[in-house]
């Protein structure tokens, strides 16, 4: 028994295509008690053709340029770290840095009420009322 996902594991297709296959009736299926499709493996490799199987063990291939690729990507991941911990302490130099100085500047002051009652004033004498 297949599930959506497990019969497009062995099928080599989406499970979306195997559920548009079940809504569309060219796929029998049925529902499971948790209201999962179930799908029979015969019912499924005859709409889907299964994928062959892999031989159990495999061998794997001796390159001798891997070893110094391998080598090289490892120093490349190292530098990558020490250039992002020298970027982390900078940036915390700068905020620190950022910090100090909002630190030294004045508090602003709000705006005076009488500067606001003068430019609504002058708002009404320009509308002319």
């Amino acid at each position: 028994m297949y599930s959506l996902v497990t019969g497009a594991a062995a099928t080599g297709v989406n499970r979306s295509t195997i559920l548009r296959a079940i809504r569309a009736g060219k796929l029998s299926a049925e529902r499971d008690g948790s209201g999962a499709w179930v799908i029979q493996p015969a019912e499924l490799h005859r709409l889907f053709p299964p994928l062959p199987q892999l031989p159990a063990v495999v061998e794997p291939v001796q390159d001798p340029g891997h070893d110094a690729q391998i080598a090289l990507l490892r120093t490349m991941v190292e530098e990558m770290r020490a250039t992002i911990t020298d970027l982390r302490a900078d940036r915390d130099h700068w905020r620190e840095c950022h910090q100090g100085t909002l630190r030294l500047l004045p508090k602003p002051v709000p705006e005076d009420a009488q500067d606001v009652h003068w430019i609504k004033r002058a708002w009404k004498w320009s509308r002319g009322r």
